[in-house]
């Protein structure tokens, strides 16, 4: 979790803002549904997607939008679930 509040997810390099799957709790840390907590560094297995953020609902001018151009992302990870933290 960012100091803005933003949870961001790096994937090959590339910061991204995430979209955790329903139930987690955005927190410090980072709450999964199955009540895993993510630290800072943790390695992930997820599945989901990469989308621009333009592809979200409500495209560039909805709340997706606004969101990723305050957490400074131009894609989201829309995540469906995680394995594997280590």
């Amino acid at each position: 979790m960012a100091a803005n509040g933003c949870a961001n997810v790096e994937i090959d390099g590339v910061s991204r803002l995430a979209v955790w799957p329903a139930g987690s709790v955005l927190s410090r840390p980072v709450r999964l549904p199955d009540g895993t907590e993510l630290e800072h560094g943790d390695l992930l297995r997820v599945t989901g997607a990469i989308l621009a953020s333009a592809a979200l609902p409500g495209g560039a001018d909805g709340y997706w939008g606004s969101l990723t151009a305050f957490c400074e992302a131009a894609e989201v990870v829309v995540i469906d679930s995680v394995s594997g933290v280590r």
